[in-house]
């Protein structure tokens, strides 16, 4: 499904009703759980205020105006229209001269892009003589295109960087939507966001927005993006990451590389969002493999790829963040 207005129109009344049937929760099992909420890898003495209950009327009045904001910068009709004629060109430009398929990747297809997003592609081939040449063949394919005068689209410079949950969440695409209000928060606010620039990538936020609904699903059905952008914030300003490893399996201690020893996520809290044995299955399914087995190699901030893990989603960052 597609996020569209209409479907975050009503979605904070949407998930108001949906929390009021939470009530009927036994207050408590309800305040066991919270109380037995400790997540590991945090910095000491810091577990106590992740719990920290919020006045739900205030939070659906500012989940209200939340939903005004990601009004203006959800994927819409024209720019859905935008991005699939860019898509088509850069499609037929590629193929037309390689002997290959070209795919769309990341927020895209995802509809978790920000306004002024990129758009990524990947190209796959089976012709064997490519191996070794073919990012060299579409920088040539590019760079030609840039001084076409006639091109479809103005090609302006060329640079060579070496470098389906949302349906399991619902409630209204919530995990898209508090992805794109979260990837705003990064870019507009904080100015963290881009890998281009030492900066942290796309993939990366999403896999940590991921980890927040991974351990408090069970215990706060949040009512809408604002509070997952809360939750966000208050638990990765307090998780250590001069000595733990981000990891959907767990925190992983630094000085246990290269062996990854994970440490669970928590500790006797009831269910997480992805059970180990549907992350070892989505790996299965969608992982890839390096053709050269490196190990995990630590940088400034470390986040463990769902899909590969020892690809380290981190490795972008500056000291300078």
């Amino acid at each position: 499904m597609n996020i569209t207005k209409d479907t975050v129109e009503g979605s904070v009344e949407d998930r108001r009703m949906l929390q009021s049937n939470d009530v009927c929760m036994d207050n408590e099992e309800r305040r066991a759980k919270i109380n037995a909420f400790t997540p590991n890898g945090l910095l000491p003495n810091k577990v106590s205020f992740l719990t920290k209950e919020l006045d739900r009327d205030r939070c659906y009045e500012l989940e209200k105006r939340t939903t005004l904001l990601l009004n203006q910068i959800l994927p819409n009709q024209h720019s859905e229209i935008q991005r699939n004629s860019v898509v088509s060109y850069l499609q037929r430009l590629i193929m037309n001269s390689v002997s290959c398929q070209v795919f769309t990747v990341g927020s895209v297809p995802l509809k978790t892009y920000l306004p002024n997003g990129d758009i990524d592609q990947t190209i796959f081939s089976y012709n064997q003589d490519l191996k070794d040449s073919l990012v060299h063949e579409v920088r040539c394919i590019l760079e030609c295109e840039r001084n076409n005068k006639n091109a479809e689209f103005h090609v302006k410079e060329v640079r060579y960087i070496h470098g389906q949950v949302d349906n399991q969440i619902a409630h209204n695409h919530l995990f898209k939507c508090s992805i794109i209000l979260i990837k705003a928060w990064c870019f507009h606010e904080s100015r963290i966001l881009g890998a281009n620039r030492g900066l942290i990538s796309s993939y990366a936020v999403e896999v940590l927005v991921l980890y927040i609904f991974h351990i408090y699903s069970d215990i706060f059905p949040f009512s809408g993006p604002l509070e997952v952008l809360f939750r966000f914030l208050d638990f990765f300003s307090k998780f250590d990451w001069k000595n733990y490893i981000v990891s959907l399996l767990g925190p992983v201690p630094i000085n246990s590389l290269p062996n990854m020893m994970v440490e669970p996520p928590l500790n006797d809290c009831g269910e997480l969002l992805l059970g180990r044995d549907i992350l070892i299955a989505l790996k299965a399914l969608y992982g890839v493999t390096r053709r050269t087995q490196e190990p995990f190699v630590s940088k400034h901030l470390n986040i463990v790829d769902p899909l590969c893990e020892n690809n380290n989603l981190g490795r972008s960052i500056s000291m300078g963040i």
